[in-house]
C-alpha cells in the first residue's frame, strides 16, 4: 500500500512546487508600477499645451459643417484635455539627420518586444531612402508592470529609437499617445518631413 502512494506522493509534491514557482513568478512579473521616473531625454510636463478654453468649434467638409460642443467633448474625454503630456523617454536629438527624414511612427505596447524586433529587422528598418533617412520610433507609456518595463528601458537604451509617456497604456490612451506624439513632433523633431503612422 505504501508503494502505491510514494509516486503519488512525489507527484503532487512537484506538482505544488511547480505551481508555487508559477505564482511567484507571476507576483514578481506583475509587480504593479504607478510613477515612471525620467529615464531618456524627459520632456517636462510644463512644456506641454493647456487644455482648450473656447466652448465651441465648427468643422468644415467641402458639403457640411459640423459643430462641435466641446463642453461635451471635455466631459466624454477628460484625459485629452487635462493630461499634460510628459516623457520619460524624449529622444532629444534623434530627428537631426543630414538627409531630409522621413519618420515612421508605429504605436505599440511594452509586452510587444517581438513584433518591434520584427519591425527592425525589415520594412520599418533605419535606412536611406532615394536620398532621405527613413527612422521608426515606437510610441509606448506604462504598461504599469515593473519587470516589463524594465525590460523596456533596456530596449530603449540598445535601441535608442523608443519615445515613452508617463500615463498607462490602453486602448483608450490612444489619442492621448497621438497628441503627445504630436506634440513632441513640435518640441523635438521638426525637422522631419515626411511622417508616416503604423
Amino acid at each position: 500500500m505504501l508503494r502505491r502512494r510514494r509516486p503519488v506522493i512525489a507527484f503532487l509534491s512537484l506538482a505544488l512546487c511547480l505551481t508555487l514557482s508559477l505564482l511567484a513568478w507571476i507576483i514578481v512579473e506583475e509587480e504593479p508600477l504607478w510613477e515612471l521616473p525620467d529615464f531618456q531625454d524627459p520632456i517636462p510636463s510644463n512644456l506641454s499645451s493647456p487644455p482648450s478654453l473656447r466652448r465651441s468649434a465648427t468643422l468644415y467638409d467641402t458639403n457640411f459643417s459640423f459643430v462641435l460642443d466641446l463642453a461635451e467633448y471635455n466631459r466624454s474625454y477628460p484625459a485629452l484635455q487635462n493630461y499634460r503630456c510628459r516623457a520619460v523617454i524624449g529622444l532629444q536629438g534623434y530627428c537631426r539627420t543630414q538627409e531630409p527624414l522621413i519618420l515612421m511612427a508605429v504605436k505599440s505596447h511594452a509586452s510587444a518586444r517581438y513584433r518591434r524586433d520584427a519591425l527592425r529587422r525589415t520594412w520599418a528598418k533605419e535606412r536611406r531612402i532615394g536620398g532621405f533617412t527613413f527612422k521608426p520610433v515606437f510610441l509606448m507609456a506604462n504598461s504599469g508592470k515593473k519587470r516589463q518595463m524594465m525590460r523596456l528601458i533596456e530596449e530603449a537604451s540598445f535601441f535608442g529609437d523608443i519615445l515613452m509617456w508617463d500615463f498607462f497604456e490602453s486602448h483608450h490612451n490612444l489619442s492621448l499617445k497621438e497628441r503627445c506624439f504630436l506634440e513632441w513632433l513640435y518640441y523635438r523633431c521638426h525637422e522631419a518631413k515626411y511622417i508616416f503612422k503604423g
